[in-house]
């Protein structure tokens, strides 16, 4: 059993880019609302989309900074028509 099959997501996962690295063209940047289990309330989170492709990628702080930096602007808005590479690493979560 394929458990991106199980649990599918409207939203990009490194699973989905299976080891590849991909040129996209950005679209355009939205705040959306998530669920924070953590404050056990909604927070809202900026999400990339791309040109021509169905999912958007969820930008945490870190993300949306080293994509700036390749960029070189921090506005999201000069972001749109900008070519970029997605790639998949490994990290450390929680220890393992």
């Amino acid at each position: 059993m394929d458990i991106d099959e199980v649990f599918p997501s409207k939203y990009l996962r490194g699973s989905d880019l299976a080891g590849h690295a991909v040129t996209v063209t950005i679209d355009h940047v939205v705040l959306e609302q998530f669920y924070d289990q953590e404050i056990k309330g909604e927070v809202k989170k900026p999400v990339l989309y791309f040109e021509g492709k169905q999912k958007g990628l969820i930008l945490g702080k870190s993300l949306a900074f080293a994509i700036a930096e390749v960029l070189h602007s921090k506005n999201t808005d000069d972001w749109k028509a900008k070519e970029i590479v997605l790639y998949t690493e490994k990290r450390l979560v929680y220890g393992q």
